[in-house]
């Protein structure tokens, strides 16, 4: 991901549908997601990849993984509505899944957490070996009440 994806991230992101399970807030202006992007890649500690279409480059989603020392890292991700259900989020989060584990040998376990009535990325994880270990609620800032999330951790161990 760099900073020059800006506009094609504001293009997914400002349909409500994409944000509606994450703690992101539907970007409004091109300069909000400009903002979000500058300080998310700033952030040494996690790494992010744009999701893009074959031919033409542009971005149509995007997959984060951060590290949580000593062991374990977490992935998050996002895509254009328009891509759902293609199964493309799979073969981003297993690659992520794949690199996180060869690139930090240290990390011992991936992590995830989705909002509970977010079905398909649940699918997600559970294809890339995601395995739900327990449910928690957090605040977020983009909703009144606290959101129950379902924990997700895949261990090195897995086999795909």
């Amino acid at each position: 991901m760099e900073l020059r994806d800006a506009a094609d991230v504001f293009d997914y992101a400002r349909d409500p549908a994409v944000l509606r399970y994450t703690t992101g807030i539907t970007p409004t202006h091109l300069s909000e997601t400009k903002v979000f992007l500058e300080a998310s890649l700033r952030d040494a500690s996690n790494y992010w990849w744009a999701i893009r279409v074959q031919d033409d480059g542009t971005v149509i989603g995007a997959i984060d993984c951060g590290l949580h020392p000593p062991d374990a890292a977490h992935i998050d991700y996002a895509m254009g509505a328009l891509y759902w259900g293609q199964g493309l989020m799979t073969e981003a989060v297993g690659a992520v899944s794949a690199w996180a584990f060869a690139a930090f040998p240290t990390i011992v376990r991936l992590q995830s957490a989705v909002v509970v009535d977010n079905f398909a990325s649940c699918r997600v994880l559970e294809k890339c070996g995601f395995v739900r270990i327990g449910e928690t609620t957090e605040p977020w800032t983009k909703q009144d009440a606290p959101v129950r999330l379902w924990r997700y951790e895949r261990a090195r161990t897995h086999v795909t």
